[in-house]
């Protein structure tokens, strides 16, 4: 299998996710729904605007009021002609029933084939919550969690796996090639579709916190130093 470097810059060994390629088309609404996350990495790259504060933020259009939200979910839809969206945070799953009510929206509104997919940490996630969502049509699962815990949270997506597509998404830490080969064996083990793995971002935010763990900005002035090299050598 053939390594590809898209027009993006993003370098893919085997087949894309159907939700990164229309994310590489410019074709997927982003409903950042909370920022609240149970999660708290020390690498976060959200702004002090979003992180650990719950605000909703469809595209670039802040949701104010409640009773404005599909209205203006389905106003974001049609305006950038979205054949999909993604559900992110935060950890959306922090507010799961808007979770399951916007997938559901979004399926009625928009048809079946309007792809759908959800960001989450997995450490809210049971068996019922799982099965809510995917009833509501949730096509695609990406799940960021500690490692330590990640284990169990795959054994009940695993359930799952002929529903809809399962993958990781986690940042490449510069040095941590054991942990990624973890990853990849857990995604073996559980049959998972794919894994990203993302350029460990310096923000505003996190910066101090990178550094203080030992990490260096690469003279991009974006991205942790050795953090694409480590998931090349992976």
């Amino acid at each position: 299998m053939r390594i590809k470097r898209l027009p993006t810059g993003s370098i893919v060994y085997g087949k894309l996710p159907r939700g990164c390629r229309l994310c590489q088309q410019g074709l997927k609404t982003v409903i950042f729904l909370t920022g609240l996350c149970p999660y708290h990495c020390f690498y976060c790259p959200l702004s002090e605007y979003r992180k650990q504060r719950d605000v909703t933020i469809i595209n670039e259009t802040e949701v104010s009021f409640p009773e404005e939200y599909f209205r203006k979910l389905s106003g974001e839809v049609l305006k950038s002609g979205s054949r999909g969206a993604s559900l992110t945070g935060g950890d959306p799953l922090v507010k799961h029933r808007l979770s399951v009510e916007t997938i559901r929206y979004l399926k009625e509104n928009f048809g079946k084939n309007f792809h759908v997919h959800v960001y989450t940490t997995g450490l809210l996630l049971g068996d019922d919550k799982l099965r809510e969502l995917v009833d509501a049509g949730l096509d695609e699962l990406r799940i960021h969690s500690p490692l330590e815990k990640l284990e169990n949270i795959l054994k009940l997506a695993h359930e799952y796996r002929d529903k809809l597509a399962i993958g990781l998404e986690y940042p490449s830490l510069p040095g941590s090639i054991e942990t990624l080969l973890k990853l990849l064996e857990l995604a073996e083990k559980y049959e998972l579709e794919f894994i990203n793995l993302n350029q460990l971002e310096f923000t505003e935010t996190n910066s101090l916190s990178l550094q203080l763990h030992g990490y260096k900005l690469a003279k991009d002035y974006r991205a942790a130093e050795g953090s694409k090299e480590t998931a090349l050598e992976l």
